[in-house]
């Protein structure tokens, strides 16, 4: 009987850490596409800052 609550105990562990595995790969996937995204984003707002240089306005 030990062995087999035994058995059934591993097997837990094995669904939780492969849940576990599944749910951080996600996060750090969109983490990282979401750093990209913001990369972009200050890079164009960098580009927009330099081609509006109007006094006045707080672009400068």
């Amino acid at each position: 009987m030990s062995i087999f609550s035994t058995i059934s105990l591993s097997r837990q562990a094995v669904v939780t850490s492969l849940t576990f595995t599944i749910i951080m790969t996600a996060y750090v996937h969109n983490l990282m596409d979401y750093q990209s995204r913001q990369e972009k984003l200050s890079l164009h707002r960098k580009i927009r800052k330099k081609d509006m240089k109007i006094p006045g306005l707080g672009f400068n």
